[in-house]
């Protein structure tokens, strides 16, 4: 559905469901800047984010930085649609903007995927 400014986002959902994105590639190796075809790859961080307005049914939201980057999302079955995507790492935590944290592993292989998904040739 939307994805909303963090502020924006937090005002309206107050007790959203939170995503925990860790083991994120922090930058290309040289031989990935661009796919098969030439075409320049995106960041992890902006492929995540076009999976996700892609995907997601209810509003959502992100934030970068720490390795990693956090996802606050409306509904339970987003939440669910990207442990089904990426698997869960561990239980359920809590942060200082949800009390339901998933933590989930975003590695090489989970951006080749998603790229191949998006039609970049890897």
């Amino acid at each position: 559905m939307a994805k909303l400014t963090w502020n924006a986002f937090v005002a309206k959902h107050p007790n959203p469901y939170g995503i925990l994105v860790i083991d994120v590639p922090s930058k290309f190796p040289p031989a990935y800047a661009f796919d098969r075809a030439g075409k320049k790859l995106p960041t992890p961080y902006a492929l995540f984010q076009q999976w996700a307005a892609a995907t997601f049914v209810g509003d959502w939201s992100s934030q970068s930085g720490g390795g990693g980057f956090y996802l606050g999302v409306e509904t339970l079955a987003d939440v669910h649609t990207a442990q089904a995507k990426f698997g869960g790492k561990g239980g359920w935590i809590t942060s200082k903007f949800s009390k339901n944290v998933l933590q989930i592993t975003y590695d090489w292989n989970a951006y080749k995927a998603v790229a191949a998904q998006f039609g970049y040739t890897l």
